[in-house]
């Protein structure tokens, strides 16, 4: 329990982690992991006291939250371009409905969405839809990817279709802006002038 409330200290509070480094952390943890014996005695092949899975896991956290962070900028802000929920990557689809004057286009719901998304993605040129547009009954709408044109199957009425993508690559995050700079992790910059010495 005590490992575990440092590790969230050590997470959030970067100043009494580097005091807690400062302080022999690698002795603390070696009387964790093997006990009280100095490293003449723990010899090459340290013995590690019986410790449960748990216990394990707690020490593996501090640890972890002893080094620094990796920045969010260059090369490490790749998986925010790639990755992402389901909804990111698909493209948002919207139809121009010429009944409303204020607001004539409208977005397909998230499911109808998702349905064009793919089927653009894998290549079809139609997608037939139940939608319902301007009534309480929904209607059979074929959607023309090639032509971008929407038809509904009943009425023979057009509607004009495009899209536009919700995430856009910005070359932006791939540097380091100014608040990263500014917020510089204590551990970083003592691990940096420990290595220089």
């Amino acid at each position: 329990m005590i490992l575990r409330i440092l590790s969230t200290v050590f997470k959030y509070c970067t100043s009494l982690t580097t005091e807690f480094i400062k302080q022999d952390a690698s002795g603390t943890i070696r009387s964790l992991l093997v006990g009280n014996k100095t490293p003449v005695e723990i010899g090459l092949t340290p013995t590690l006291l019986h410790r449960s899975s748990n216990e394990l896991f707690e020490i593996l956290c501090l640890c972890a939250e002893l080094l620094p962070q990796l920045p969010r900028y260059g090369v490490f802000s790749v998986d925010n371009l790639i990755s992402g929920n389901d909804e990111e990557k698909h493209r948002q689809w919207f139809y121009r409905d010429t009944s409303r004057e204020h607001e004539p286009w409208q977005s397909f719901s998230k499911a109808e969405n998702k349905i064009v998304s793919s089927s653009c993605d894998s290549g079809e040129s139609d997608v037939v839809l139940a939608m319902k547009i301007n009534s309480n009954v929904a209607s059979d709408f074929t959607l023309d990817l090639s032509t971008m044109k929407m038809e509904n199957e009943e009425t023979g009425e057009v509607y004009d279709i495009t899209t536009s993508r919700k995430k856009t690559f910005i070359p932006e995050l791939l540097h380091s802006s100014s608040k990263d700079k500014d917020k510089e992790d204590c551990r970083l910059t003592l691990l940096t002038t420990s290595l220089r010495c």
